[in-house]
């Protein structure tokens, strides 16, 4: 799935996550979520663009978040 339509699921109310997000133990959160009107990212911080993710090799990957049972 690429960026925009992650974006558009994100905003939609689905939790989105992308594999290398995952992989990232140390993220409090493990997927993008919509907040009061502004996408926040794994870490809290507010996303104002995708070009972030591209450039981090994230254009493809994006899945739709599953909670992981313990």
């Amino acid at each position: 799935m690429d960026v925009m339509k992650a974006v558009r699921k994100t905003m939609s109310g689905v939790k989105m996550t992308h594999k290398q997000i995952q992989a990232n133990k140390n993220a409090p959160f493990a997927y993008i979520r919509y907040e009061n009107g502004k996408l926040i990212d794994e870490n809290g911080e507010v996303l104002r663009d995708a070009k972030r993710y591209i450039n981090r090799g994230m254009k493809s990957g994006w899945e739709v978040y599953k909670e992981e049972k313990r």
